[in-house]
């Protein structure tokens, strides 16, 4: 057998070493720590591949399921918990069949084939297209690592008719608060009126602290975002107004009963709660943010403006928030076809004659 290693035993149990030398790379020997041939030669052979990888400035492939294991060691603290647990779940439970697969070995049929078993537990077409998305992020970042030069698959996600998504249109802010405060605790109706008066996100607002508020030129600068921003967010009038009474040097705005921020997931909770109380459907707190950033744009704020205070990189992001209006296109259109001499009846009204042409005398 033609071997491109050697090994040979080391200490009175005879554990078992191997030796090898790739080019461009030093001499390298390590331990097997084992016994059995068959075992060690195992050992000596992944490593050897793996030295053979380097050299050509690759990083040693791994299978999808120790990638997103690497992913998600190498990002815990770097990404959102909401994120981060995203892609834990993903990799925990929804591997299916790719999760022995090394990188290189992925084929666009093995993922149409796991797709498909998502699809079957069953999952809707937006969780499919999550499950892809998650998929692309850690092999993109197997590349970024080189431990992968090209993916070796292309899978475009599911369409679907998708719907209208949920805002919170101003004149019914009152009443929904009002909601609020009747089903949450006050730390929680705080939170849920920082998401609306700043549009922020779940985790940013149960981690709001008082020293970040500027009560002087109503402003509040977040200490830890998503994206790392430090951007100043104003604050309306109403919201200064709240919270100023119950203002305090430092520490939590909102803090849970423990004393520490309220864990992701509790916010929408609540918020299901506020919305059978209101009559609300699918409103979440994602839903606020969106809420925001759509009145600000229907207000006539600049978009890059809009952009600065949600903290988005692209402004494509923050047009992706913009929900349509249609009272407002309504009205848009009735204004249109007055300027355009078009003339209907309101309910009830009575239809205006022109006046009889008078005839003139003979």
């Amino acid at each position: 057998m033609n071997q491109e290693y050697s090994l040979f035993p080391v200490g009175p149990k005879a554990v078992l070493h191997y030796r090898f030398t790739v080019p461009g790379l030093p001499r390298r020997q390590r331990s097997t720590r084992e016994t059995k041939i068959t075992r060690a030669r195992q050992i000596a052979q992944e490593a050897l591949e793996a030295a053979k990888l380097r050299a050509r400035g690759l990083e040693p492939c791994p299978t999808v399921a120790g990638l997103v294991a690497q992913w998600l060691a190498a990002h815990e603290t770097t990404v959102s918990p909401n994120h981060w647990k995203a892609v834990e779940t993903f990799g925990r439970l929804h591997l299916y069949d790719l999760a022995e697969l090394q990188l290189t070995e992925v084929l666009t049929r093995h993922v149409e084939d796991a797709r498909a078993l998502h699809k079957a537990v069953p999952h809707s077409p937006a969780s499919c297209n999550h499950w892809l998305a998650c998929l692309r992020l850690v092999f993109n970042w197997a590349i970024e690592r080189r431990m992968l030069r090209i993916r070796e698959w292309s899978v475009k996600g599911l369409k679907f008719q998708k719907r209208s998504r949920v805002i919170l249109s101003p004149s019914l802010w009152e009443p929904y608060l009002k909601a609020v405060d009747l089903v949450a605790t006050t730390s929680m109706r705080r939170i849920i009126r920082i998401a609306l008066g700043l549009g922020l996100r779940e985790m940013e607002c149960a981690g709001a602290r008082w020293e970040w508020i500027d009560w002087e030129a109503k402003v509040y600068r977040p200490g830890k975002t998503k994206g790392k921003e430090a951007k100043p967010r104003p604050m309306p009038d109403w919201l200064v107004a709240y919270l100023r009474p119950l203002a305090k040097k430092s520490g939590w705005i909102a803090p849970a009963p423990k004393g520490e921020p309220f864990s992701p997931g509790r916010m929408r909770r609540v918020m299901a709660l506020a919305n059978a109380a209101s009559g609300q459907q699918g409103l979440t707190p994602h839903r606020l943010r969106g809420s925001y950033c759509t009145q600000l744009l229907a207000m006539g704020i600049a978009p890059p403006d809009v952009q600065e205070v949600m903290g988005h990189v692209d402004i494509r992001t923050t047009l992706g928030y913009f929900e349509k209006d249609v009272e407002r296109v309504r009205s848009a259109m009735n204004a249109l076809a007055e300027k355009s001499g078009m003339r209907w009846r309101k309910a009830g009204e009575a239809p205006k004659r022109k006046p009889a042409k008078k005839r003139e005398a003979r």
